[in-house]
């Protein structure tokens, strides 16, 4: 599986998340066919998102504000989560994780949300998040 396809897992299973709040990684990778690997991308990213989103959800109330927020629609939250954790906690570079999740944002979101979401998190970086 290439890193493309591991990062769609990624969101997808954080868009999952956003409606059912399932915390084992094990479960998780059993419900989705995955290899649970914890050398893997996909374990590091999602066991990061799950110990990080309260700080990730917060970085991101911060640039949007609280209205805002709640009212993201789930696939920009999860497009928005995914690459905050990859830059903030992963060590992924911005511009990787942006270029990514713009092409995720291509693929998943509403046709121009990509633009939302490149901005977003272009003014997160650029504030040094």
């Amino acid at each position: 599986m290439t890193r493309v396809e591991e990062r769609e897992w990624v969101f997808k299973i954080i868009f999952g998340n956003l409606f059912d709040s399932q915390m084992d990684l094990q479960e998780i990778f059993d419900n989705y066919g995955l290899d649970f690997n914890k050398d893997g991308f996909i374990y590091k990213s999602l066991s990061s998102y799950l110990n990080e989103k309260e700080i990730i959800n917060q970085i991101l109330i911060e640039e949007l504000g609280k209205n805002s927020f709640n009212r993201l629609n789930k696939i920009d939250k999860s497009i928005l989560s995914l690459s905050i954790n990859e830059i903030k906690f992963l060590a992924i570079p911005a511009s990787v994780s942006i270029n990514e999740a713009v092409n995720i944002s291509k693929k998943y979101a509403a046709q121009d949300s990509y633009k939302y979401i490149n901005s977003v998190l272009g003014s997160i970086v650029r504030k040094g998040m």
